[in-house]
Formats: structure tokens, sequence, C-alpha cells
């Protein structure tokens, strides 16, 4: 877990805390049980907490913090070509000034698996619990809470990540070892 992390610029692109990992041929990259707490990355465009550009593998991560952009903000990831799993998001991604924000990834192009967002979004133009991008493109047991988000995952309301039902459901068929 890291916490205490400030980046403010108005200028800076492509903000998180690891900027391009992996590369199209070199897919085995990990990412794993990486959290940010108590930060803030602002920035011109394209900001996230773990990782800008995923072409690896990001796995049981998640943001605390505050993303904000003028164009694209996310909780984990702007751009995913691999796998994210086992992440989620209960931070605060965009503001009034943000033009899209998405609680997991910006664009995804390959899989998302077991994650959730719980965080407030914020935009003005577009709001995605999980992820703008849904075509050919494969995800498997996200859920998002009910704030006024779009797209792909499941919507659940407060009541049911409160009472556990969601945790259950990401669980599924997972085990200790």
């Amino acid at each position: 877990t890291i916490g205490g992390l400030y980046i403010c610029s108005d200028t800076a692109s492509y903000i998180g805390l690891f900027g391009y990992v992996g590369n199209k041929n070199c897919t085995d990259v990990h990412i794993k049980n990486v959290g940010i707490i108590d930060s803030c990355f602002i920035g011109r465009r394209n900001v996230s907490a773990i990782v800008n550009t995923n072409h690896g593998i990001v796995e049981n991560c998640f943001n605390k913090g505050t993303m904000i952009s003028q164009n694209n903000s996310s909780g984990i990831s702007i751009h995913n070509h691999n796998i994210i799993r086992n992440c989620y998001n209960i931070g605060k991604i965009g503001d009034a000034g943000s033009s899209c924000a998405c609680g997991i990834v910006y664009n995804n192009y390959k899989f998302i698996e077991n994650c959730y967002n719980a965080g407030e979004l914020n935009a003005t133009d577009r709001i995605r619990g999980i992820t703008t991008t849904s075509s050919n493109v494969t995800y498997a047991n996200c859920y998002y809470l009910d704030n006024g988000a779009t797209g792909a995952g499941t919507v659940m309301s407060a009541e049911q990540f409160a009472s556990g039902e969601v945790a259950y459901l990401l669980q599924g068929d997972q085990t200790t070892d």
C-alpha cells in the first residue's frame, strides 16, 4: 500500500504509479497487490492510479485516492491490452471539469475479471462504472455502484454492496490457494 503521493499539473499527461507495463510482445509482466491510498493525481489527460498502459497482468490492486484530469480518468488503468483481475476502486475519479470518468479502466481492449467500482465518479460526458470500451472484449464478474454510471458490468445498489452480496459474487469459485 502506497500513500501520500501528490501529482498536480495542468500540463502533465499519462499519469499513473506505473506508466507503461509490458508491450504487445511482452505480456508476462505482473503488477500485483498494489494499493493507492490518501493520494491525489491531477493532470491534463489520461490519469489513473495504478498503471497508465497495461500489456501485462494487473491483479489484486486497488485505488482509494483521487484521480482527476480534463479528459480521461480511471481508478486502475487508462489502457488495458491484456488482463486486469481482482481489482477495485473506491476513490474519487474525475470532477466537474473532466470529460470521462471510469471506475476501473478507460479503454479496455482485452479482459477484465472480478473487479468492482464503488467510488465516486464525476464527468461532463461519459461516466462508466467499469470501462468505456466494450466491443470484442471480455468482462467477467464485474460490478459497479448505482450512482449514475453506465457501461460494462452489472450495476448494484449501495445496499447490495453493504450487505456483502457483491463480495460473495466476486468470490465465486475462487479458493485461498
